[in-house]
């Protein structure tokens, strides 16, 4: 019996972008690695605040006793790293 031959598609292209980028943040002075570091920081800025606005707005919901937010919903907010919706 033949076992099927996995053919898997050609990254190479990626890869050496990958490198190349490595590269040019590499030849960069350390003044540089820090500016770019702000820069990605502000860019992320704004996705950092989702999770927090979401909250906001099911424990408002929740305080007006809404009638539009599901009672399992208020238990169960999404947080990273967190165990409460498995330990209810």
């Amino acid at each position: 019996m033949k076992q099927a031959q996995i053919i898997y598609p050609d990254v190479s292209d990626i890869l050496a972008r990958k490198q190349e980028g490595r590269r040019e943040i590499s030849r960069r002075s350390f003044g540089e690695k820090i500016a770019m570091v702000e820069t990605m920081r502000e860019r992320l800025a704004p996705l950092k605040r989702i999770p927090h606005q979401n909250l906001a707005t099911v424990r408002a919901s929740t305080a007006s006793n809404s009638a539009c937010v599901p009672i399992n919903l208020t238990n169960t907010i999404c947080r990273r790293k967190s165990n409460e919706a498995i330990n209810r």
